[in-house]
């Protein structure tokens, strides 16, 4: 009786796995105050890469080889310990509106995907659209949607890093890997937030975080900041409480309580339009690095400046910290 119930058990998993799409597409767009030439170049020169893939950010000291930058059939391969390897190869370019290629990763895992880029100029400025379209193993399927989400994060990085080398006075990211770090203990007075990520979440900070600090001003002892407890990038929600640090309680304050602790830190400066990007990258980075997070404590966001400091969000400075295992 009971092989009777595993098989019906394998048999319901393989018809659900089966259901599942096999294929799935990330895509990310942006526009960039410059003539489609300029930018069709950064894109066609596997030379210029370094300056603002999302991948190689990873680890600065990744030489690719380079073949034919330029051409069809010329390519773009890397080997490296942190990023693995694999090779991108240029299968067609129509000067100044698309280029396809041809993406392969050879380690940690094997996979094809194909890449699309085109571009559309109008009035001085260019549209740059990168699609890439892949295909998942059936036991991988029910991940399909994560991945898009993960592998989008890592185009609109790509996407922002280009525009910074365009045009630096326009919004882009900039992102340093600080490694490990200790967390502070702290005593927090905040407001707990439990919805969407994106703008209700920004909605709700523009309005608690200055309630609370009238509210506690003459307790505030830190910047503010923002612990999250749960996130999910899939559904994107999160559960956070943001707030400030303080010297004392008080009767009205909702306290928590960060406990010191080893963490993994980066430093993000730029619009906070980036920082789901930023947190992607950051969360590679520790797996790349195989540290172990800890999972009993929240990720901090930790507020260097504020929108009203600055006079252009390009000099906002986020501290990410994922809290790691001793």
């Amino acid at each position: 009786m009971i092989w009777i119930f595993i098989l019906a058990v394998i048999a319901g998993a393989l018809i659900y796995l089966l259901r599942l799409p096999k294929n799935y597409q990330a895509q990310r767009s942006i526009t960039i105050a410059r003539p489609v030439d300029a930018v069709f170049e950064q894109v066609e020169d596997f030379r210029l890469w370094k300056a603002w893939s999302p991948w190689l950010l990873h680890d600065n000291a990744c030489v690719p080889t380079l073949v034919n930058p330029t051409e069809v059939g010329g390519s773009n391969a890397w080997d490296s310990v942190k990023i693995g390897s694999g090779k991108t190869t240029h299968t067609a370019i129509v000067k100044n509106q698309s280029i396809s290629q041809k993406l392969e990763f050879f380690k940690p895992f094997k996979s094809v995907s194909q890449i699309e880029w085109t571009f559309k100029e109008g009035g001085g400025t260019t549209i740059v659209v990168w699609t890439m379209n892949a295909s998942m193993p059936l036991p991988m399927r029910p991940f399909i949607p994560m991945m898009t989400r993960m592998i989008g994060l890592d185009l609109e990085l790509g996407l922002g890093l280009l525009r910074g080398v365009l045009d630096p006075s326009a919004e882009r990211p900039t992102i340093q890997f600080e490694g490990q770090q200790i967390m502070k203990a702290q005593t927090c007075s905040v407001q707990r937030y439990e919805g969407e990520l994106g703008e209700a979440m920004s909605a709700a900070m523009r309005t608690g975080y200055p309630a609370l600090y009238e509210k506690a001003k003459d307790r505030v002892t830190g910047l503010p900041l923002a612990a999250y407890h749960k996130v999910n990038p899939v559904k994107q929600t999160s559960v956070c409480d943001f707030g400030f640090a303080v010297t004392q309680s008080a009767a009205t304050d909702t306290l928590l309580q960060l406990a010191a602790g080893p963490c993994f830190q980066v430093r993000y400066q730029g619009s906070y339009q980036f920082l789901g990007s930023a947190w992607n990258a950051a969360m590679g980075q520790v797996r790349m690095q195989k540290l172990k997070i800890d999972k009993s404590k929240p990720s901090l966001e930790i507020y260097l400046n504020t929108p009203d400091q600055v006079g252009h969000s390009n000099e906002l400075v986020t501290l990410l910290q994922i809290p790691l295992k001793d």
